[in-house]
C-alpha cells in the first residue's frame, strides 16, 4: 500500500494549493512507477498497483492534458495508450520518464510510439 499511503500524503498536502499544482503534485507522487507494472499491474509484488492504477491513470490523463495533450483527442484511454507505448519501448524507465520521454519526442518533432486504438 506504499503507493496508496504516497496519494494520501500528497493529496492532503496539496489541498489547499492551485488546481494544476494538484494534479502535477498527484502526478508526481506516481512518477516513480516503474513502466513494467503500469503496463502490467499484476507484476507488482505489493499488488498495490492493482487496486490504484484507475487513479494513476486519471492522474497520468489530467497531468498530459494541463501539459499539453499528445493528439486531437486526449481521452484518458488516449493518453494512457500513449504512455503504455513509450513504456512498452522502455520498460526499465519509470511512467514520468515515458511521459518526459513522449514530450521530447513532440517537441523534436520525433514520432510518437503507436498507441492501441480506443473504443475499437
Amino acid at each position: 500500500m506504499r503507493f496508496a499511503t504516497a496519494l494520501l500524503v500528497l493529496t492532503a498536502l496539496a489541498t489547499p494549493v492551485a488546481a494544476q499544482e494538484v494534479t502535477a503534485a498527484t502526478f508526481n507522487g506516481y512518477r516513480q512507477i516503474p513502466c513494467k507494472v503500469y503496463v502490467n499491474p499484476k507484476s507488482d509484488p505489493t499488488g498495490d498497483i492493482v487496486d490504484i492504477l484507475p487513479e494513476i491513470r486519471s492522474s497520468v490523463r489530467s497531468y498530459v492534458i494541463e501539459h499539453g495533450a499528445f493528439d486531437s483527442y486526449p481521452s484518458e484511454c488516449n493518453v494512457n495508450a500513449y504512455v503504455e507505448a513509450e513504456c512498452r519501448l522502455t520498460p526499465k524507465a519509470s511512467i514520468g520518464s515515458a511521459v518526459d520521454s513522449l514530450y521530447a519526442k513532440m517537441k523534436t518533432g520525433k514520432p510518437l510510439p503507436r498507441p492501441h486504438v480506443c473504443g475499437a
